[in-house]
Formats: structure tokens, C-alpha cells, sequence
């Protein structure tokens, strides 16, 4: 994590392997390592959940090879992806939401971004994905509201490619 840029670094992937044991690895590509910016509050929240568990690591004098963020609290182990998506299904539940899985909240994210008019290049990186390819084919969505705004625009523009090709004609004869 780094204070001056409120980011933190993406240089690890999280590998659990047929008998539950996790294992540390490296990302996939060279693209999926990654600084992403986090908002104050977010970035304060997690610098709170280190600071908890260096404290909890202290009192239990439990001495650990990893230190995880997102621990279960009597081990330090990182939590089994199962579980995170248990947790995200009941508040899914909860606040009538489609059930999704964490790894699947990328294809909405992605698609807010475009929706909001973000450049592809900067989602691409976001998500850490290595061809623009992946990011526009899989994770990005369509919305009504991006066909419409853009069939209003498509229209707008013919108008006026129309009005300029039509009016000085009209204007010479």
C-alpha cells in the first residue's frame, strides 16, 4: 500500500489447490500486475484491517509466513473464495440482488465504466487484462441507455451532415 497515491499494488494471485491448501502465485500475465487507486475511505479501511490483524498477530503471538488482509481470525489464512462468496450471495439475498460470485463482479464493473464513459484502455489496465480483446468481448455489457444515447447521438449527426449538404444546395439554385 502506498500513502502518497492512496494505491495499493496487485503482484500476487491466490491459488487453492485440489486438497484446500493455498498456495501464492504469480498473476497469470505481466498485465495483471497492477497499482489501483482507491477512494480515502476504502483505502483507510484497509490500512485499519492490517493495523487490527498486526494487533490480533501480537496478542496471539502467532508468528505467520503471509499476512493476508481478509483472515480468519484464529489461523490468519486467507479465506477460502467459497466462503467470500457465501457472504456476497447472503447480502445478495438480503438485498434482493442477483446472486453473483466476487470474481463475477468484474462484468458489471466493466460495463459501468463504459456506460460512464470511461476510455477502454483505462478499464482494460483496471481489470489487468493483457488484450483489449478480453475486456471488450467478456466484460463489457451493452446497456439500453448506451444504444440510446447513441442512436440520439448517430441521428443528431446525420441532421446536421444533412443540414450542411442540403442548405448550401438549396442556397444556389
Amino acid at each position: 500500500m502506498k500513502d502518497d497515491t492512496q494505491t495499493i499494488s496487485i503482484t500476487k494471485t491466490l491459488f487453492y489447490d485440489s486438497d484446500g491448501i493455498f498456495q501464492i502465485l504469480k498473476p497469470k500475465t505481466p498485465s495483471s500486475l497492477r497499482d489501483i487507486h482507491l477512494d480515502a475511505e476504502t483505502y483507510n479501511v484497509l490500512k485499519d484491517l492490517i493495523r487490527q490483524n498486526k494487533k490480533l498477530r501480537l496478542i496471539t503471538g502467532k508468528k505467520v509466513s503471509t499476512r493476508f488482509i481478509f483472515t480468519k481470525e484464529t489461523s490468519f489464512e486467507p479465506y477460502l473464495n467459497s466462503y467470500v462468496n457465501e457472504v456476497l450471495n447472503k447480502l445478495c439475498k438480503r438485498y434482493d440482488l442477483p446472486r453473483n460470485t466476487v470474481h463475477g463482479l468484474r462484468h458489471p464493473c466493466a460495463s459501468l465504466l463504459f456506460a460512464a464513459g470511461v476510455d477502454n484502455k483505462v478499464v482494460q489496465k483496471l481489470l489487468g487484462q493483457a488484450l483489449i480483446e478480453t475486456t471488450m468481448n467478456i466484460y463489457t455489457h451493452v446497456t439500453t441507455e448506451t444504444i440510446e444515447k447513441t442512436t440520439d447521438l448517430l441521428i443528431i449527426t446525420y441532421k446536421d451532415l444533412l443540414k450542411k449538404i442540403l442548405v448550401p444546395k438549396m442556397c444556389h439554385t
